[in-house]
Formats: C-alpha cells, structure tokens, sequence
C-alpha cells in the first residue's frame, strides 16, 4: 500500500501524496485521513481533490436545471 502524508484533521492525502490538502467547504476528517466526509446534509459530488459537498444531491441539483421533470 502506498505511504501518504501525515495530515491533521480537517485535510487529507491520497496514497502516494507527499502532501495535505484542505477539506472543502461543509465537509471533515480525522487526523491522517485518506479522504474527506461531507458533514449532515450535505450530498458528496466527486471524491479526493474533486470532492464538493453540496446541500442536494448532484442529481437532484442537474433535474433542477431541466424543464422537465427526471
């Protein structure tokens, strides 16, 4: 298994990163996480660095945008 980078809560880095990167906005992690967590109610769109943690779910959200219904 990879190393990664030894990070505090609230970061994380992928296996094989030399480096922590910050959580994004309404998400958390623990100390060394290899991953981010979005908080309650809030619905995850991507993962790693493209994770975004938004208030409806991303299928919701593209629905949303169409005339009509899904």
């Amino acid at each position: 298994m990879a190393e990664r980078a030894e990070c505090f809560a609230g970061s994380f880095s992928e296996a094989g990163a030399d480096s922590c990167t910050l959580c994004p906005p309404n998400s958390f992690s623990d100390k060394n996480a290899g991953t981010c967590t979005c908080q309650a109610g809030y619905y995850p769109s991507g993962s790693g660095h493209t994770l975004e943690c938004l208030r409806t779910r991303p299928l919701a959200r593209a629905c949303a945008r169409q005339v009509h219904a899904c």
